[in-house]
């Protein structure tokens, strides 16, 4: 018997996968060496975003993705915790160690 599957599972898992894949070529991207190769992961991953962006509100717009929306009050704390991060971290300093 074969096993059915729900447009939200389908859904589901194409999400997913649009997350691993965005992941995978934003390593990519950062790990490139040669401009061209850069550009061309960046295209993709530009690409891959846009399919994740219409999944999701796919997803959103059936009720199979919700969020809860976020208050003044939650913004607020949350920019006062990340000031206090960034206030608190130095620059990072580089030193190559060549030989």
């Amino acid at each position: 018997m074969a096993m059915q599957f729900s447009d939200k599972d389908i859904c589901s898992d194409a999400l997913a996968t649009q997350k691993f894949l965005i992941s995978a070529y934003n390593l990519a991207v950062t790990e490139s060496a040669n401009p061209q190769l850069r550009q061309d992961f960046l295209a993709i991953w530009q690409e891959e975003q846009n399919l994740h962006r219409q999944v999701f509100d796919t997803m959103a717009a059936r009720g199979w993705y919700q969020l809860n929306q976020a208050t003044a009050q939650d913004v607020a704390q949350l920019q006062r915790q990340f000031q206090n991060v960034m206030a608190q971290q130095q620059p990072p300093t580089f030193q190559p160690q060549f030989r």
